[in-house]
């Protein structure tokens, strides 16, 4: 969404097709808005006011050109109908060669594709021509979707975003060469080969409390017998904590 920016405009970019039409104070071809003093010369609006502070900054009360006393500036129409045939050239002349009739430049102004209009969303600036690049390709807070995710969001959030977003690709934190989407961790790292994990006999009384999971097989085929002798023990304390729950229990029952 993009907002107009009004260009600069001059009397320079006139050229005469119909007419001459002048100011009668500057004397130059005129644009827009002439007007008529009542003391029957023409000048432009603009003039008009200039006209009336100059001699009001001055104390005067008479006109600068005829001096009459100044009156109300009223439209005079037909040349008015003049100038609005008059040829002019878009004001952004350096790249844009459109031209034509004065009452011709407002339409054109609306579709000139070199005419500056202003992105809502980021303030930019840049030729209306550029419009559609600038809001598919350009502006930072267009809205796009996560190539990862495919969740929804701005350009300029994009960074922040693949710092948490569960579809972004890493690699295995324990460097074993594997990579795939973050919330895919846990299960790697309980596969993983590289996963530093405790010997599951830890609680036993085995004294290896980690080691590399590529390493359990062989550690567990080298203290087969070690283990073996853990589990009976362990299995014989279970057994006398069974009996003794048996006991407490027909106790129990007497009373």
């Amino acid at each position: 969404m993009a907002c107009e920016l009004q260009p600069d405009q001059s009397d320079d970019l006139l050229y005469v097709k119909k007419g001459d039409v002048y100011c009668g104070y500057r004397m130059e071809y005129l644009a827009q808005n002439l007007t008529r003093m009542e003391e029957g010369f023409v000048v432009c609006k603009k003039c008009s006011g200039i006209m009336r502070e100059a001699s009001l900054s001055k104390g005067e009360t008479t006109c600068l050109v005829c001096s009459d006393t100044p009156r109300q500036p009223n439209p005079v129409k037909a040349v008015q109908d003049s100038i609005r045939i008059l040829g002019i050239k878009c004001p952004l002349l350096r790249d844009c060669d459109w031209k034509g009739e004065l009452s011709e430049a407002e339409t054109h102004l609306k579709d000139c594709l070199f005419f500056l209009i202003q992105c809502e969303e980021c303030q930019q600036i840049f030729p209306r021509g550029d419009e559609k690049g600038h809001d598919s390709n350009s502006c930072p807070k267009r809205t796009i979707d996560c190539d990862y995710c495919g969740k929804g969001g701005k350009v300029e959030d994009k960074n922040k975003h693949l710092q948490y977003c569960d579809g972004y690709p890493i690699c295995c934190p324990n460097d074993c060469g594997a990579e795939f989407p973050r919330d895919e961790l846990s299960q790697h790292r309980s596969e993983c080969k590289l996963e530093v994990i405790t010997c599951p006999y830890g609680g036993y009384g085995c004294e290896t409390k980690s080691m590399l999971r590529r390493d359990l097989l062989a550690h567990k085929k080298e203290n087969i017998v070690e283990h073996t002798d853990m589990s009976l023990v362990q299995m014989s304390h279970f057994q006398t904590e069974i009996k003794q729950l048996k006991d407490e229990n027909v106790r129990l029952k007497k009373e």
